[in-house]
């Protein structure tokens, strides 16, 4: 992966030094042709008039031609430097450097079932992990895709689907961001611009006003041709002039509400087309992704990128009343704010309800870039398959978020529904991180994405973790009190549906040993009696003990350590039964707190 990026970065970098050198000669044309233009009209002014004016328009036009070749070419050189950002980013990822993207902190919710427990959002996360998103919507739909995975998992061989197909098109992702990042998106035009497509009657003119703006433009043009001739006085085109500008004004109020609602988003408009753009030159196989894109389409002469360029230029046009004397001049002479309000309103009646539509299925292409990327990143991981003879059975499963280097897999099978699993063991010998692992591997495989492991099948369930509860001065919480509001959300849930896999790390911590063994005993023998399926890690041996009890709800694994003398070693490896080593006293000695 890094010698593939490595080599895009570099192809990326010598286009990016031809377009300097074209935009250095482009710069210095666009000076000769100015000064060409001045010295010209200087010389042959006194010769020959008409020469001279030739000469100029000729230059001037040359100038012309030269400020927007460079305008182009400066596009261009950001659109591949863009393309060298990308690609530097992947190198960086690739070596384990992925700390530069959003975190997407604005989406924690900290009631949620599992996203605070399982690293979602925030740093170091795996939204932050994931995430190449470069428009708002993606991000959002990114963020509701980890936030709702159980809901997804019914998609899962369309969402797979899509997800290989988007891996392989490594080019089209790439360009799909590099255009993503020529604007920077803001969120109030987007706004502004849904606000305008929802106010049915904010733009439309009366009928006798959408004749008015082509009789009295035409009149006025005409009385001005025959005044320039000395047909007709000059009184009457400035009278007609006038009469136009207090019309206008007459109905300047819905003019300028219409205006505030779409002036200056022509930048923003033409992002997403272009985005769109880029997808329609791309071809796709994928039925479900086809069916995705199927909003874009209308008929061969008519695309979702070409209404949306429509737009731009009609915004623009509607933008050139910024300029107060410009405004005067076209209002005076053409009743331009009526043609633009005219024009403005016929484009919302055809298209407008597309729009929210056209938003929406960007950012879901721009969500599913990012999964694609992951993908495309991890070759080596699997597809994990529904099977509803197994809740779970995972080979080989290691934590995406931790470097393959040191990360170390485990194999899990639970058979059956209503069944719970207690894992005992030592400090830190891996219970909370396997919890963590399987949790947010099965988020993965909801969403469609390939996980770390040589195998994985899986039925849904709706995902419920205790792990890290807080507690809450500005609500008077104790950290003992938030626990049981934390169990009491997870009972509520299963007593609701018992399609709930939980996964809760050392319960009841905020209160006593004796407090704590009893608490949890009930609560587990609770679980157990409501059918419900998952994992408890736990310190408390005598919680094992249930297994004797429940023989056919109940399971004993554990992580184990090795103590040889002073020394502890950590294998990080999931066995049956309950462990039969503690380390804490041992890891107080080390570190010189106990003698």
């Amino acid at each position: 992966m890094i010698s593939f990026y490595q080599q895009n970065l570099e192809t990326h970098q010598a286009t990016i030094n031809r377009l300097k050198r074209k935009i250095g000669f482009t710069s210095l044309f666009r000076l000769l042709s100015f000064l060409l233009a001045l010295v010209t009209f200087y010389l042959l002014f006194e010769i020959n008039i008409f020469i001279a004016v030739f000469g100029l328009v000729f230059f001037l036009g040359a100038l012309i031609f030269f400020v927007k070749r460079y305008a182009a070419l400066q596009e261009q050189k950001k659109f591949y430097e863009n393309l060298v950002n990308i690609n530097q980013q992947e190198i960086d990822a690739c070596n384990w450097k992925w700390f530069s993207f959003e975190t997407g902190k604005e989406f924690i919710k900290p009631q949620h079932n599992y996203s605070g427990d399982l690293d979602v959002f925030g740093e170091g996360s795996l939204f932050q992990f994931l995430n190449r998103t470069n428009t708002f919507d993606g991000k959002k739909t990114l963020a509701s895709w980890l936030n709702d995975s159980f809901l997804l998992s019914s998609q899962l061989k369309k969402r797979q689907e899509v997800i290989k197909e988007l891996s392989s098109k490594v080019e089209f992702r790439q360009n799909f961001s590099a255009n993503a990042k020529m604007f920077e998106e803001n969120q109030d035009e987007k706004k502004k611009i849904l606000n305008w497509i929802g106010n049915d009657d904010s733009g439309s003119l009366s009928i006798y006003k959408k004749y008015l703006r082509f009789i009295l433009p035409a009149l006025n043009i005409v009385l001005i041709f025959l005044a320039s001739f000395g047909l007709v006085m000059w009184n009457v085109p400035i009278l007609i002039f006038l009469i136009c500008l207090g019309i206008i004004s007459s109905t300047m109020k819905k003019v300028n509400t219409v205006h505030s609602q779409i002036s200056k988003s022509a930048e923003y408009i033409e992002m997403y087309q272009n985005l769109i753009l880029q997808i329609e030159k791309q071809s796709f196989d994928g039925k479900y992704l086809n069916g995705i894109l199927d909003v874009f389409k209308f008929t061969d002469d008519k695309k979702a990128s070409k209404e949306l360029k429509n737009l731009v230029k009609l915004v623009e046009a509607f933008d050139t009343r910024l300029n107060i004397y410009v405004a005067i001049l076209l209002n005076g002479v053409f009743l331009w704010d009526y043609h633009c309000l005219a024009k403005l309103d016929k484009w919302k009646s055809q298209h407008g309800h597309n729009v929210e539509k056209w938003f929406k299925a960007i950012g879901e292409v721009d969500a599913y870039n990012s999964i694609a990327n992951y993908a495309y990143n991890n070759q080596d991981n699997i597809y994990p398959d529904i099977d509803d003879s197994v809740v779970i059975d995972v080979d080989e499963l290691a934590h995406p978020l931790i470097d393959p280097k040191v990360a170390v897999s485990n194999s899990y099978r639970m058979q059956k529904k209503g069944e719970v699993v207690i894992i005992t063991g030592a400090n830190m010998a891996g219970k909370s991180t396997f919890l963590r692992c399987l949790g947010i591997n099965m988020l993965l495989a909801y969403i469609g994405a390939p996980v770390p492991a040589k195998n994985m099948k899986f039925t849904s369930f709706q995902l419920f973790t205790s792990m890290r509860t807080n507690d809450s001065l500005s609500k008077n919480e104790s950290y003992f009190y938030a626990e049981l509001k934390r169990l009491k959300q997870l009972l509520d849930e299963i007593k609701v549906d018992n399609h709930v896999f939980f996964l809760l790390d050392e319960i009841l911590k905020g209160t006593n040993s004796t407090d704590k063994q009893n608490g949890s005993r009930i609560i587990l023998e609770r679980l157990i009696k409501l059918g419900a399926t998952g994992i408890i890690a736990t310190h408390d041996l005598e919680l094992g003990k249930i297994e004797e009890a429940f023989p056919e709800y109940v399971k004993n694994m554990c992580f184990e350590i090795e103590i040889d003398d002073s020394e502890i070693r950590f294998d990080y490896k999931l066995k049956e039964g309950i462990t039969q080593k503690m380390n804490a006293t041992l890891l107080m000695k080390q570190m010189g707190i106990i003698e």
